[in-house]
């Protein structure tokens, strides 16, 4: 986490971050399933970092890595990730 922004940007970042399963997520729970075990190479690992340890986030935090989707642009984040998936990995 970059300690230099102010906190408020950081705080926004934190809770916007993309979702793990954002390229595989499905209406439905099989779909879903299937898509995770279709795709799993691509899906990369959460791994546990320190946070900053400044008091206002947590103690450990979860990171993405390694994952081999594209990321969509920020505006699309906010949209339903659903269609982006269904455009870029259909």
């Amino acid at each position: 986490m970059n300690t230099s922004l102010p906190l408020d940007e950081r705080l926004d970042a934190f809770y916007r971050r993309t979702q793990w399963l954002r390229a595989v997520r499905e209406q439905s729970a099989k779909k879903s399933g299937e898509n995770a075990i279709e795709f799993w190479p691509d899906l990369g690992f959460i791994l546990p970092m320190d946070g900053p340890g400044d008091g206002d986030f947590p103690d450990t935090i979860y990171v993405e890595s390694g994952a081999g989707f594209p990321e969509p642009p920020d505006d699309e984040i906010a949209r339903d990730v659903s269609i982006w998936v269904q455009q870029h990995l259909s």
